[in-house]
């Protein structure tokens, strides 16, 4: 797929991305402080809302994309929102709600994933680094056919989903209020996408990258230096 979207005569090196080793190596302590970075208090639960851009005005069409602090009142008191849209149609700031967080500017997306116990997306790529932290992920997918005809996809998320799939909301909140978020199919499908999209993600990626650049420079594609 990258040679298609990038051709050229450059090598391409197998060894990870150097930015998800702290997600992949990150403890308990980690996510306390990253859900303390977004004011998240104990007990409460963490859905991270975060949605692809798209290349046609979702606000024009019913239910494309959710409202977070209407996500934030259905769910329940115990529950915090942070909505993150990477889309120039994306709603306005909704940090007047006092459980939902607009964290649409912050660029660093680690501590985000690390802060959730939930992620609502649908066609993004953020699932295959949220997937390394094997935690329930639901696909709000209502406009599939028009994204993949007007956008394209390189992946059909869709054919093996890596969670539950919805196409509106009263679909999600039938999901959330049955307890149906997550289950055996549901892990057995997220272990599938990592072997497929994250296999080398082991939290040892600067490393490789590393001595690749600065230590055996002379390697060949697909080769790594002898430990």
């Amino acid at each position: 797929m990258w040679r298609r979207a990038y051709p050229g005569r450059h090598d391409i090196w197998e060894i990870g991305q150097p930015r998800l080793d702290g997600l992949v190596r990150a403890g308990p302590d980690a996510v306390v402080r990253a859900r303390r970075l977004y004011g998240v208090e104990p007990g409460q639960v963490t859905v991270l809302y975060s949605p692809t851009g798209r290349e046609y005005p979702p606000q024009g069409r019913r239910g494309l994309l959710l409202d977070a602090e209407w996500l934030a009142d259905e769910l329940g008191p115990h529950v915090v929102v942070l909505q993150r849209h990477g889309d120039t149609y994306a709603p306005g700031s909704t940090a007047r709600h006092p459980r939902v967080r607009d964290v649409s500017r912050h660029l660093v997306l680690e501590p985000l994933l690390l802060a959730a116990d939930l992620l609502i997306t649908d066609y993004s790529a953020v699932v295959c680094d949220y997937v390394l932290l094997d935690r329930p992920i639901v696909l709000h997918a209502p406009d599939w056919e028009s994204f993949r005809r007007t956008t394209g996809v390189a992946v059909d998320l869709l054919a093996d989903p890596p969670g539950v799939v919805v196409r509106d909301a009263a679909e999600l909140l039938a999901v959330w209020r049955g307890g149906l978020l997550d289950g055996p199919e549901a892990a057995a499908a997220r272990a599938r996408l990592r072997r497929w999209c994250c296999p080398n993600e082991d939290g040892r990626a600067a490393e490789r990258l590393v001595s690749r650049l600065f230590l055996a420079p002379e390697l060949g594609a697909g080769q790594t230096p002898a430990s």
